[in-house]
């Protein structure tokens, strides 16, 4: 019982939260009548394609700067250009710039150019077409299943300099996405992401329409590669009429589509799950990935038990079947981080174990090269380490030079952390120990360095 109020709590909790955010206004209208005043109101749609424009257009004004000094005293450079001044005749050859020019067209100095006096100059921003928007957007969705922050596609969507009409490809490249990946997690972040992007304006009723009219057009050739697609983007849909992203009109309204077995059974899929018993309260979990913002205490004493438990037993598929299970594809960095520090703990050591250092490196390539810890999750976690280095520094000797090895190891073995990055990273981390008098752990070795643990 406890687990199904929870449930109905959050539910409503987060209905509650975008209901506060819908600009839904109320309009005083007078219409001719002998008793009252009604109110009409207008209609979100409406009004949140005027915000949305309006938020467009002002975010471009924008980075259409003013060409004059925002300080009002110019850039602070000589007056014409250090000549001039009181008692002088100004710059050599200065007169020249101000000699009179003749408007007469009969004149024979006339130059038909120099009443050109009122030309305006005009920029004009280039919106993206579809097909360039795609892959920019997919890029965009593929990093938000890393960090998981609806704020930051918000944010990214906006800066997107293309058309108003283009939104949904956000609502349609993200499920895209989620039909390739199939997992659990990014199913429910997809999710998120069409609520919340529809909480921040940037989808609107309409877009996310489009987005499956025009999935359920094109099903068939999806159900090819992926043949469970009619019950996903059932399930989408149903979920977002839960979300309240959709009206429950769209599914019940909707009419049979002759041509498309598949698109009715993704149809009936959704109005099945809308209308059974509590069935909006069940949709807030419909993809059974339980809570993907789970605390991150717990997710790292979970990971730790985790590296523990494959230490003993070596069992690389339990450790992804459980990892899999969890279901935090954009926290994989912890474990970067964690077994980076356990190396540097090891090499530290005076009977420093290299055994233990190989079975964490080994579960690091096998973690790469199947493609569960994505690069970025692997830069992500080295980076972590390297903010962390004054802290570490001071408990484990050496730490600074076994992790400049450790990370050599990564990118030869492994082909991960881009040079240039491992370059910014290693300069910030030397700054950040000289600035707590630290200079000198910066060249603090210690016998065994990790490179040594693979001979």
């Amino acid at each position: 019982m406890e687990s199904k109020t929870k449930k109905q709590t959050s539910h409503k909790d987060r209905v509650k939260a975008r209901n506060q955010r819908r600009m839904v206004i109320e309009t005083p209208k007078l219409i001719p009548s002998k008793t009252e005043v009604q109110s009409v109101v207008t209609t979100r749609s409406l009004h949140d394609q005027n915000a949305r424009a309006e938020l467009l257009t002002s975010k471009r004004n924008l980075e259409k700067n003013q060409r004059k000094s925002r300080t009002g005293k110019g850039r602070g450079m000589p007056k014409k250009g250090g000549a001039g001044g009181k008692g002088t005749w100004g710059k050599p050859g200065a007169m020249d710039l101000y000699e009179e020019e003749s408007f007469d067209r009969d004149d024979p100095n006339y130059d038909s150019e120099s009443e050109d006096k009122d030309v305006k100059m005009f920029g004009y921003d280039v919106l993206l077409t579809a097909e360039e928007a795609k892959p920019v957007i997919a890029n965009i969705v593929k990093e938000y299943f890393d960090h998981a922050d609806t704020d930051d596609v918000a944010d990214s969507a906006l800066e997107l300099n293309i058309s108003g009409n283009l939104f949904y490809l956000f609502a349609k490249e993200a499920i895209y996405l989620a039909f390739d990946t199939s997992s659990d997690s990014n199913l429910e972040l997809v999710s998120v992401l069409i609520s919340d992007l529809y909480g921040y304006s940037v989808l609107l009723t309409s877009d996310i329409e489009l987005a499956f009219e025009e999935f359920l057009a094109e099903i068939d050739d999806i159900s090819l590669d992926c043949p469970e697609a009619p019950t996903i983007l059932g399930k989408f849909i149903a979920r977002c009429v839960a979300d309240d992203c959709l009206p429950p009109k769209y599914i019940e309204g909707h009419p049979k589509l002759e041509s498309s077995a598949k698109a009715n059974e993704a149809l009936s899929t959704a109005h099945s799950l809308v209308t059974m018993k509590h069935g909006l309260i069940m949709l807030d979990n419909i993809w059974n990935a339980g809570d993907y913002r789970k605390p991150v205490k717990y997710l790292v004493k979970k990971i730790k038990k985790m590296l523990a438990e494959y230490q003993n037993s070596l069992d690389f598929e339990n450790f992804t079947h459980t990892l899999h299970e969890l279901g935090i594809p954009h926290f994989h960095h912890e474990i970067v981080y964690e077994i980076t520090v356990k190396c540097l703990e090891e090499s530290s050591k005076e009977s420093k174990d290299n055994e233990t250092i190989e079975t964490y490196f080994k579960l690091l390539t096998d973690l790469t090269k199947s493609n569960i810890v994505t690069v970025t999750q692997f830069d992500n976690g080295l980076k972590r380490v390297y903010e962390e280095i004054v802290d570490l520094a001071i408990d484990i000797p050496g730490a600074f030079k076994s992790l400049e090895v450790f990370c050599e190891r990564c990118q030869n073995e492994l082909s991960v952390l881009d040079p240039a990055l491992h370059a910014q990273l290693k300069l910030d981390a030397e700054k950040a120990l000289k600035e707590q008098e630290l200079e000198s752990l910066v060249y603090e070795t210690k016998d065994g360095a990790i490179a040594d643990a693979s001979a």
